[in-house]
C-alpha cells in the first residue's frame, strides 16, 4: 500500500498475497472487461504484491498552501510542483476522508491466508509524518496510541488485523480442532540497521558505557538452504491474546520512543 502526504512526501505500504485461484482471477478478469479504459485497474504483479496510495489530511501548517496531490480514486493520483509532475496508476488509491476500515478492507486477506500457512506482509513505507503510524496503529486507546495528534479514525491495521488473527483462529480450533501458536516479534529497521524492540540491549555485568554489549544489539537477515530469510537472535514471543500484543506493542514502542525523542511526535502527526 502507497500513503502520499498532501504537501507531495510519499507514503508506501507494500502488501504482499498469495495469489487466488485461477477462477477467481478469471472472474474478476470478466467483470474488468466490462468497466470503462480509465476505470480498469493496473495489472496484478506476478508475486502477489500490491501498492495502494493514501493521502494524507493537511497539517495546520500546511493550510495556507495550494495542494500538490491530484486523488483520483479509484486508482490514480498525480504529484506536482511549480516544474515537474508526476502520476502514477495503482491498485487503489485513497482520499483524505477514507475512514480506517475502509483501508484494512483491502488487506485483511492477509489474516486467512497466514492461517492457511502463506506469507503474507504489510509493509508502511515514507517519510516522518506522512502517516505510516496512524495507519498501522491508529488511534486505538487500547494500543496506547494517540496518532494524528488526537485526530479520530479508530484502530490501525495492527490491531484490526491481530484481533481478526485470534478470532478466526480460534475459529479455526473450534471447529477443524487445528493447532494454531501465534508468535510475535518486534524490530525496526533504520538507518540501514536492524534492532529488537523487544530487547533493545544485550545484557552486561557491568556498567561501561563503552562496553559493547551495553549498546544496541544489532541484528542481521539470513537466508537458509531453501532460501527462506530469518533473523538470527530476534526475541520471539508466543502470545495468546490480543492483550498479550499490545502489551509486547507497548514494550516494543517504549524502547523505539527513547531512541527517537523528537522524531516520535513528527511521525504521529
Amino acid at each position: 500500500v502507497v500513503f502520499a502526504e498532501s504537501s507531495g512526501s510519499i507514503d508506501v505500504t507494500a502488501e504482499q498475497q498469495h495469489q487466488q485461484q485461477q477462477h477467481q482471477h478469471q472472474h474478476q478478469h470478466q467483470q474488468q472487461q466490462h468497466q470503462p479504459p480509465h476505470e480498469q485497474p493496473p495489472p496484478s504483479s506476478s508475486g502477489g504484491v500490491q501498492v495502494l496510495v493514501r493521502v494524507r489530511p493537511p497539517l495546520p501548517r500546511e493550510l495556507m498552501y495550494d495542494s500538490s496531490v491530484d486523488v483520483r480514486p479509484p486508482y490514480d493520483v498525480k504529484v506536482y510542483n511549480d516544474t515537474q509532475e508526476f502520476s502514477g496508476r495503482y491498485n487503489c488509491v485513497f482520499g483524505e476522508d477514507t475512514p480506517q476500515a475502509e483501508v484494512y478492507e483491502k488487506v485483511r486477506d492477509c489474516v486467512p491466508l497466514a492461517l492457511a500457512g502463506y506469507n503474507s506482509t504489510v509493509f508502511a513505507y515514507g517519510q516522518t509524518g506522512t502517516g505510516k503510524t496512524y495507519t498501522m496503529m491508529g488511534d486505538d486507546p487500547d494500543m496506547g496510541s494517540a496518532a494524528e495528534g488526537g485526530r479520530g479514525g479508530g484502530p490501525g491495521i495492527i490491531p484490526r488485523a491481530v484481533k481478526e488473527l485470534f478470532r478466526e483462529a480460534k475459529a479455526k480450533q473450534d471447529t477443524e480442532g487445528a493447532a494454531i501458536q501465534v508468535i510475535v516479534s518486534y524490530m525496526e529497521i533504520y538507518n540501514d540497521r536492524l534492532h529488537d524492540l523487544l530487547q533493545p540491549y544485550k545484557q552486561s555485568s557491568t556498567r561501561d558505557p563503552a562496553d559493547v554489549n551495553q549498546r544496541r544489539a544489532l541484528l542481521e537477515v539470513r537466508e537458509d538452504a531453501r532460501g527462506h530469510t530469518y533473523v538470527p537472535n530476534l526475541l520471539c514471543v508466543k502470545v495468546k491474546s490480543y492483550k498479550s500484543v499490545y502489551q509486547l506493542i507497548a514494550k516494543g514502542a517504549g524502547a523505539w520512543g527513547q531512541q527517537r525523542c523528537g522524531l516520535q511526535h513528527d511521525a504521529l502527526c
